[in-house]
């Protein structure tokens, strides 16, 4: 392994653009029977980033993240950074009091979650809640994936987040005390992917398939599924659970 990593500093958002650009009928995902190729995955960011832009999320603003494994999640986490926005992930397990509590830290007033959860988020008055599992709105403030997916994609001039902006606050496990929510720019989750990399002997950009089997809010998960995926031009292949037999039929 090298001792050092020589590499070009650039935002998530930028690095998403170059996958887009240079493969963008390469398979990006699979789920189940659905499949996107990265000029798919591209698209639907630009949508999802209009989509929150116009419910008031500005830069440096923090969103919520409460998601299972799923597509949109990647969707969602790259639409939230293309704003300069800050993503804030939630285990979707978490109690409402953990929860809340959470939220009463970070300040979010727009969350994405699915549909079982929002009666958990109703009681926070947030601004908007997206979900993505393509049930019916049940309030006023629920914006629906099929609404997100007819929206008319970000101006491409919109501006863009920088390496030193904060891309994510990721909360500790609270083993010691109080959850404490982690501010990491873009340049750190970067210069981790490329740590990740390293240790990849042998793998080609477009040539690999990745498994996103941990948890995406997870850090470890988020790196590799949500970013080694991206910076490689990998298939990812998402699993909602740890399933070993369907992990099996998927090998």
């Amino acid at each position: 392994m090298p001792a050092d990593i020589d590499f070009t500093p650039e935002s998530l958002s930028d690095m998403l653009d170059h996958t887009t650009s240079i493969v963008p009928d390469h398979d990006a995902l699979v789920f189940h029977d659905t499949v996107m190729s990265w000029g798919e995955v591209g698209h639907a960011v630009a949508q999802t980033a209009e989509a929150l832009r116009r419910v008031g999320v500005e830069k440096g603003d923090r969103v919520a993240l409460i998601l299972p494994n799923a597509p949109q999640h990647l969707i969602c986490f790259y639409a939230i950074l293309r704003l300069g926005a800050i993503g804030v992930e939630h285990n979707p397990t978490l109690t409402p009091n953990e929860i809340h509590t959470m939220f009463a830290n970070h300040q979010a007033k727009v969350a994405i979650t699915v549909t079982p959860l929002v009666p958990v988020l109703a009681p926070l008055g947030l601004d908007a809640i997206f979900t993505i599992d393509g049930a019916d709105a049940v309030a006023d403030n629920v914006i629906t994936w099929p609404q997100v997916l007819q929206t008319q994609p970000l101006d491409p001039n919109h501006p863009r987040p920088t390496p030193d902006d904060i891309a994510i606050l990721q909360y500790t496990s609270g083993t010691t005390g109080v959850p404490k929510g982690a501010m990491l720019t873009h340049h750190n989750l970067r210069s981790n992917i490329e740590q990740i990399k390293a240790w990849l002997v042998g793998a080609e950009p477009c040539r690999e398939t990745l498994y996103g089997v941990l948890p995406m809010f997870h850090i470890f998960g988020l790196t590799t599924s949500l970013g080694c995926s991206v910076s490689l031009q990998m298939r990812l292949v998402i699993f909602a659970e740890l399933d070993p037999a369907a992990l099996l039929s998927a090998v």
